[in-house]
């Protein structure tokens, strides 16, 4: 059991080219008994109604990506033992 999330964004960022490769890879929790996919799907939601319950996230309707805040949110993916990792490649002016 295992999920395999790759996003990458490739761009200018000032002036240079860069890109950004975020992967965050799970498996079967053995101690207890959550599979990949319901620790991915189930975790995330969790996560953002405890920071909403908590007030760290603003009422209303607002999306998502806007509303909730990366590094709380990646904070709390980490405490559940999600391996998350970030790679920076920059390429050298011509």
């Amino acid at each position: 059991d295992l999920i395999v999330l790759r996003v990458q964004v490739d761009g200018l960022d000032e002036g240079k080219e860069k890109s950004v490769v975020v992967e965050l890879i799970d498996f079967h929790d053995k101690e207890t008994g959550f599979r990949a996919m319901e620790r991915t799907t189930g975790w995330p939601p969790a996560i953002v109604c405890y920071l909403m319950a908590h007030g760290e996230i603003e009422p209303g309707a607002t999306p998502l990506e806007v509303a909730v805040p990366p590094d709380r949110f990646l904070e709390e993916l980490s405490k559940r033992e999600f391996q998350i990792t970030e790679t920076v490649t920059v390429k050298e002016a011509r």
